[in-house]
């Protein structure tokens, strides 16, 4: 349309736009690879790396600990719960007359969603504990709070979207 419009008759065919931004990547793939190297990375990343690798060192060691903490607490509460369901006389199983035996419809009905809640939330808090980044029950809740921020987009979604069904 733009050449047409100058008075210039000629047609480009559409694939040309792909040939060039095939052509393109690779390119800017290079001078990009090769800018980083010389200019930005001796200049800004090395001093920045050679402190991050300082207290990478400090950090990996307490972080290890916090992981390992909340492995265990997070195994810990698995095998308590498998306790409290899987047994045949189970203390979450109820007995239910109308199968004739004991279930766990009314666990699942009523207390799945606090153990889901503890499930994360114990490790959660194992690891901020041996990290030092939770203190107190204040901590507790600015975590949560952050880590639940990101949520709002798909939660206003999932509610539209439930509304329109």
């Amino acid at each position: 349309m733009a050449l047409t419009s100058s008075g210039i008759d000629y047609q480009i065919a559409a694939t040309a736009n792909w040939y060039f931004m095939i052509a393109s990547t690779f390119v800017l793939v290079i001078l990009g690879t090769f800018v980083t190297e010389k200019n930005c990375r001796k200049k800004i990343l090395d001093p920045i790396l050679v402190n991050l690798y300082q207290m990478k060192n400090r950090l990996v060691k307490l972080k290890i600990g916090g992981l390992r903490n909340a492995g265990v607490s997070l195994l810990l509460f698995v095998a308590l719960m498998a306790f409290l369901m899987f047994p045949s006389n189970a203390i979450f199983k109820i007995f239910e007359e109308a199968a004739g035996k004991l279930t766990l419809k009314e666990f699942m009905n009523n207390g799945l969603m606090l153990m889901i809640l503890l499930l994360f939330l114990i490790p959660g808090y194992v690891y901020g504990k041996t990290v030092g980044k939770i203190n107190n029950s204040n901590d507790l809740v600015t975590s949560m709070t952050e880590a639940m921020k990101s949520m709002g987009g798909y939660l206003v979604l999932a509610f539209f979207l439930h509304l329109n069904l």
